[in-house]
């Protein structure tokens, strides 16, 4: 191993061996997790190429504190790829220390952290201020959020020297965990307006049996001055549980991206811009699913969507169904099946995606799972930073895993799997295993 593997190892097991003592001062709720991933892919003259990856997460948050006391929260993520020329991941979301006033009116931090009422606008590192109204009225309770600072590196630790971010927002929070929040985000990268955008998120329940959750994005301003304002993302998710057999759920979700980052700095810098990246890629999508509840251990679901995955694609229909059962014909076994098929309506025909998993637990601590699945998806980074995702219908995966609860702290995973394609080359073997300790 490398020397900064080493230390990655060495940092991760000082943390879970401090769990005690922490637990001691009645730290809230924590977790240290290891992870290592054993890669072989076959090449095409028929030799073989191994990838190793390690994964550490270590995850400490204080209680929410709402009436008032003292508050921090860490939360990092890294990986190594040891003999191999491939950068390192590290992630940090939140590293902050902070305090709420007598009563929770007044909160404030200071780090760096990751404000979930502006979703992926979120992360800052800098100051954050949060008022809350002391006491609730008949339509719930207001608060107020004020943040400005820098902008955290995505897959590395630090900061970009020139970009700053402010913003804030007003959420009004409700029984039965209500909430809205109307918020504002504004990104310069120098003197250069990089994003000016209004937020919108809801969650909102109607009765018992009806719930509502949405949330949006809207350019003020075209994204580094290129292309034009206007929605940038939008999703809503309604459920509507119309007997105990019948739930209905419908869901919309828009999404354009605009990598405002590059543009901005090709700008900055005098290159030229890239017409395709001021447009940005579009996901489109309209449909619904019915579940069936057929037994307390039996659900049925099906549904149809309308999809696009870029602006001058035609339309993709997808037609999803699956069943879960648990304890089936009181084995003790876990189903599930789902199947995916999408139609081009182009005359390319039609791709089919199967998931067939069947898990049972051995004793009151370990379960294990059998899965199959057809038309693997894969993630793959483009040279600019954006992410393309890759189906391959006729792929094939095999894969065993098992999960052990040691204890009420200690948790062991295992997973191998194996994956086929049309061709030798597509074949890969991979086994994952990790340790996880919560405190």
């Amino acid at each position: 191993m490398t020397r900064r593997t080493n230390r990655l190892f060495a940092a991760v097991l000082l943390a879970a061996a401090g769990g005690g003592a922490a637990r001691a001062q009645d730290v809230p709720w924590g977790r240290v997790a290891l992870f290592g991933n054993v890669t072989q892919m076959t090449n095409t003259d028929g030799s073989h190429s191994t990838l190793g990856q390690w994964s550490a997460a270590l995850t400490l948050h204080s209680a929410s504190n709402a009436n008032g006391g003292f508050e921090y929260g860490v939360d990092f993520r890294g990986s190594q790829y040891p003999g191999v020329q491939r950068d390192n991941l590290e992630s940090l979301y939140d590293a902050y220390v902070g305090g709420r006033t007598n009563g929770g009116v007044l909160g404030v931090r200071i780090g760096q952290m990751w404000i979930n009422e502006i979703g992926s606008l979120g992360a800052v590192g800098g100051g954050y201020l949060d008022l809350r109204q002391k006491d609730p009225s008949s339509i719930g309770r207001f608060r107020l959020g004020l943040f400005g600072g820098v902008e955290p590196k995505v897959q590395q630790i630090g900061y970009y020297s020139q970009v700053k971010k402010y913003g804030g927002f007003v959420a009004l929070d409700g029984e039965d965990a209500r909430e809205s929040v109307l918020g504002y985000v504004q990104v310069r990268n120098g003197s250069l307006l990089e994003r000016s955008v209004v937020v919108l998120n809801n969650f909102i329940p109607i009765g018992r049996n009806f719930s509502i959750y949405q949330a949006g994005e809207y350019d003020i301003a075209p994204p580094a001055g290129q292309g034009s304002s206007g929605l940038n993302y939008f999703m809503v998710n309604a459920r509507w549980q119309a007997s105990r057999v019948i739930e209905i759920q419908g869901l919309y979700h828009y999404g354009l991206s605009i990598d405002a980052r590059t543009l901005s700095d090709d700008i900055l810098h005098g290159r030229p811009i890239d017409p395709q990246l001021a447009e940005g890629f579009l996901f489109e999508s309209a449909g619904g699913r019915v579940t069936f509840t057929l037994a307390p251990t039996v659900r049925f679901y099906a549904g149809y969507a309308s999809e696009k995955r870029n602006k001058t694609d035609p339309p993709l229909g997808r037609i999803t169904a699956g069943l879960f059962a648990s304890d089936l014909f009181h084995t003790g076994l876990d189903l599930s099946v789902s199947e995916n098929r999408y139609h081009r309506t182009t005359g390319q025909g039609d791709d089919n995606a199967v998931y067939f998993s069947l898990g049972r637990s051995i004793g009151p601590q370990v379960y294990l799972t059998a899965e199959y699945s057809t038309s693997v998806a894969f993630l793959q980074f483009t040279n600019t930073g954006g992410v393309i995702v890759t189906t391959q219908p006729s792929f094939r995966r095999y894969a065993l895993s098992g999960v052990a609860n040691l204890s009420r702290w200690f948790s062991l995973l295992l997973t191998l799997e194996h994956i086929t394609g049309e061709t030798r080359a597509d074949e890969e073997s991979r086994a994952l295993f990790g340790i996880a300790y919560r405190f």
